[in-house]
């Protein structure tokens, strides 16, 4: 995740949002194992909004690409999600961390 985060943190400081930019955009989210489907519509949704000038600027796309994935994944959450338990039962629990290389696993 730190490559990951570094080459977005990167793209993201960039005051020019052309077609240079989205296309480093998307070789690093298929590089980071998005998914090829998954970085087509990311890719379709941020183009459009910076063609309708909604959101031109890296910082007002990067918004918009930060609710775009919370929206994906929303749909894999759990309800209720297991994380924000309101009760303690002390019934042990086993949780399997699943990630690429260098995608922050062992310092969560």
């Amino acid at each position: 995740m730190f490559g990951l985060r570094k080459t977005l943190g990167s793209l993201f400081k960039s005051s020019k949002t052309d077609e240079a930019w989205f296309d480093a955009l998307e070789e690093s989210l298929i590089q980071s194992d998005v998914g090829l489907p998954t970085t087509e519509q990311l890719m379709s949704k941020l183009r459009k909004v910076a063609k309708s000038e909604k959101a031109s600027t890296s910082e007002g796309l990067q918004t918009l690409l930060i609710q775009e994935v919370s929206t994906l994944l929303k749909v894999l959450e759990p309800t209720p999600n297991p994380l924000f338990t309101t009760h303690k039962d002390h019934i042990p629990e086993v949780w399997l961390v699943v990630g690429v290389n260098g995608a922050g696993k062992t310092t969560t």
